[in-house]
């Protein structure tokens, strides 16, 4: 089985993650779906995101090694070690390595509009700052970084596919 064929499948897929986060914040949404449905986008978003090194290591021809994130990541004190914690605290139910100060989602904001739907925004903690970020801006932070990874790697990032009709980087 196949998950993909190259690591700009994965950054396709987490652009369609983030997309539905912001729709969640943006858009109404009247699904009949309750927030938590909202939440696990999010952690999917998070994930997605942390993940894309894997996905960049384990393709052979992107030239890229576990080592050349770890150490790029570390050196910068990266945006991308929030998404860390993130990812894996939801994924794993608890956070054993505090990558970011055990950054974690904070809280959320519901509108409720009679007619119309809901509107949900996410916010997370950056452990290391006490910063409170809002998810999207979060997200596409991070997603700044890996553009600034994936170039300085000599990759290009691509320019179209799923998701990126939102992608405003």
């Amino acid at each position: 089985m196949t998950y993909g064929t190259a690591w700009t499948d994965q950054w396709d897929r987490l652009l369609r993650w983030r997309e539905r986060v912001r729709r969640a914040r943006d858009d109404w949404q009247n699904s009949g779906m309750g927030t938590e449905h909202f939440l696990d986008d999010l952690f999917a978003t998070f994930q997605a995101l942390w993940h894309l090194k894997d996905w960049l290591h384990n393709d052979p021809h992107s030239g890229v090694t576990s080592k050349d994130v770890d150490d790029w990541v570390n050196s910068r004190n990266s945006i991308l070690l929030v998404a860390a914690d993130l990812a894996n605290g939801s994924k794993h139910l608890v956070l054993t390595n505090r990558r970011a100060g055990g950054s974690h989602q904070t809280r959320k904001d519901v509108r409720v509009h009679v007619g119309h739907g809901v509107q949900t925004t996410f916010y997370a903690l950056d452990g290391r700052s006490e910063t409170e970020w809002e998810a999207v801006t979060l997200a596409d932070a991070c997603i700044e970084e890996w553009r600034e990874f994936i170039a300085e790697a000599g990759l290009s990032v691509p320019s179209s596919g799923a998701g990126a009709e939102r992608d405003e980087g």
